[in-house]
């Protein structure tokens, strides 16, 4: 059988007044911040997308930092990308850690922009008594490794639809699912140095 996390994703509770600007400053500032990103006009090779000014980022999206502040984890907010995802380069199920890596990426804080109800987020562990072989990769876009594996050695064990913002555990096994042809889905991530582990453990 295979063995299961404790948690792969949750909800991240957050003030429901605040999320709803936080979104709508993030639909705001993705034009100024990556301008290749055109809602439905989709310009850019990849899926994680990190390669931007980071501080003007943070600039102008004031309502995030008060939601983070309010949780007590502002000052770990290291990084922020931009996943995306379309029918015909969808994300496919990788895990963002690498062994031995000096700061590993366990947790991610992901919030919906456009279309991720239209997509489903699922998690995958290796099946037992299954030969493996990982291999480390680099994403096109934003040039970071990541770790994958023969689809054909995992089972799905769990999934969600990101409507709101969630936490996931990004060194497991995981991948996104449009629901419809021609969408393109776009969430943000946030990465955190030291990441909030025992703040999130306790949701």
């Amino acid at each position: 059988m295979t063995t299961k996390a404790v948690w792969y994703h949750k909800r991240a509770n957050l003030d429901p007044e605040l999320v709803s600007r936080i979104t709508k400053e993030l639909q705001d500032a993705i034009p100024i911040i990556y301008p290749e990103f055109a809602f439905n006009k989709y310009l850019v090779r990849g899926n994680f997308h990190d390669k931007i000014d980071q501080d003007l980022f943070k600039e102008l999206l004031p309502s995030m930092a008060v939601a983070l502040k309010q949780i007590g984890i502002y000052d770990m907010w290291h990084r922020t990308g931009l996943v995306s995802a379309t029918s015909y380069q969808p994300v496919k199920i990788h895990r963002d850690d690498i062994e031995g890596s000096v700061n590993p990426k366990t947790i991610a804080l992901n919030f919906p922009i456009y279309n991720c109800e239209e997509s489903i987020t699922s998690f995958y562990e290796i099946k037992e008594g299954v030969e493996i072989i990982e291999t480390q990769e680099r994403e096109i876009s934003s040039g970071k490794p990541w770790t994958k594996i023969a689809d054909s050695c995992l089972e799905e064990v769990d999934s969600v639809v990101i409507s709101e913002p969630t936490w996931l555990r990004v060194n497991k096994y995981h991948g996104v699912k449009l629901k419809m042809e021609k969408t393109t889905r776009i969430a943000a991530s946030l990465r955190f140095r030291p990441e909030p582990l025992d703040y999130v453990d306790s949701l």
